[in-house]
């Protein structure tokens, strides 16, 4: 990769779209509800569980394919309604987060669903709204990406290449939340 600055930023840009053209998150999705349980929720379902479960159809952005996975990893997921996008996000353990989103407890856990029930619902009406969005996360599907593992050498012992990946990531969330339009993305800061 080339260096990362202001000069190669169209470049950057031109390169992310043809990742997203590569990766395909419409058509290369997964049912929410392939990690769920027996008895379709997600209780008793951590990280582990759910790479167990998962294991094949994650795109990989430094290999440009399709790989399977055996830990966590950082990257962006994309949720989608009936084909529709709706919000992304990154995190550096994308499927301990997007768990999070679904049975995460608190506003700061299950953010996603905190945003919509506070738009839609009124104070009195906020918890039963935010336990029904979190809920309706199992009817989504989920678009994934990996960008880096955390404990691979390179990463963690070459900061300069660790920084190049990081930026990369956070251009990426922007740029796919602009293409598809996530309604329920914000860059507002606090």
């Amino acid at each position: 990769m080339e260096t990362l600055d202001s000069e190669n930023l169209i470049k950057y840009f031109r390169d992310l779209q043809l990742l997203c053209e590569k990766w395909d998150p419409i058509e290369n999705k997964i049912s929410f509800k392939t990690f769920a349980n027996n008895k379709g929720t997600l209780k008793g379902i951590g990280p582990a569980t759910a790479i167990e479960k998962l294991r094949t159809n994650i795109f990989d952005y430094s290999e440009m394919k399709h790989i399977d996975i055996t830990q966590d990893f950082a990257g962006l997921y994309l949720f989608s309604r009936n084909g529709k996008p709706f919000y992304c996000g990154i995190s550096r353990n994308v499927i301990k987060r997007i768990l999070d989103h679904q049975k995460g407890p608190t506003s700061s856990m299950a953010t996603l669903a905190h945003r919509i029930a506070k738009a839609k619902a009124t104070d009195q009406q906020y918890h039963q709204a935010f336990d029904s969005e979190r809920n309706e996360l199992m009817t989504c599907d989920v678009s994934l990406i990996k960008f880096y593992d955390q404990n691979k050498e390179e990463h963690s012992k070459n900061n300069m290449h660790q920084h190049k990946e990081e930026i990369m990531l956070y251009l990426f969330e922007v740029f796919v939340s602009v293409k598809y339009n996530t309604e329920h993305n914000t860059f507002r800061t606090h």
